[in-house]
């Protein structure tokens, strides 16, 4: 690893059971006012452990890190490396982080020429050039170079998905807010459907440091 990704320090460490050590090698990390606060890990692939794995991620969002989960599709890779689309809400405290994410990938030789968007389902009753403006005021304050996208509001939550296939699924890259588990469905199967048909995606928990970010929409 610090052969193919130079400045980078990796660390191996052997484990029986990686659900149980994972959050584990999180909670024990790191020194004294320098504790771990970002945790990359994939995502599942035999759905015989989407229990397990809902666990580890419940576990670690209890460590309250912010925790990055890449669903990659070793079909499509990163494609061409030009075009990463962030999806959110316009509430969710993920917003400030997936633009600094993404803002941190382009830094990178291979995703210097991406073209980034920041895509946001406006809601009904919202003044819609006021939620565009603050949207475009968010990404400058970020300092990002992305395009600010306020779509029109959707009539069932549940079409969110086609939206996103429909919007971005020609992106190399889609990043998004994980999305909660329902009554009917687990947290790995929510996020499946939700990203059903796309390419290669990084969802997305923030910790508590986020709870602050600032918002398009208030809540209701």
């Amino acid at each position: 690893l610090e052969a193919e990704y130079p400045g980078i320090f990796a660390r191996v460490a052997g484990c029986r059971d990686p659900f149980v050590s994972i959050p584990e090698q999180v909670a024990n990390h790191g020194l004294a006012g320098m504790e771990t606060n970002v945790v990359l890990i994939g995502w599942p692939q035999d759905a015989s452990n989407n229990k397990r794995y809902t666990k580890m991620v419940s576990r670690m969002i209890d460590l309250d890190v912010s925790l990055l989960m890449m669903r990659y599709q070793s079909d499509k890779g990163f494609g061409k490396y030009e075009r990463v689309d962030v999806w959110w809400d316009g509430e969710a405290t993920t917003g400030q982080l997936m633009l600094t994410l993404s803002h941190l990938l382009t830094t990178s030789s291979a995703w210097k020429n991406a073209k980034v968007r920041l895509l946001v389902t406006s809601r009904r009753g919202h003044d819609e050039a006021s939620a565009q403006k603050k949207l475009e005021a968010m990404i400058g304050d970020a300092r990002v170079k992305a395009d600010g996208v306020l779509l029109p509001p959707l009539a069932d939550a549940r079409t969110l998905s086609a939206r996103i296939r429909q919007e971005s699924g020609f992106a190399d890259l889609v990043v998004v807010h994980a999305a909660s588990p329902t009554e009917d469905e687990s947290f790995v199967e929510v996020n499946d459907r939700l990203l059903a048909g796309l390419g290669t995606a990084l969802l997305v928990r923030p910790s508590s440091h986020f709870s602050d970010a600032p918002a398009i929409f208030e809540s209701t």
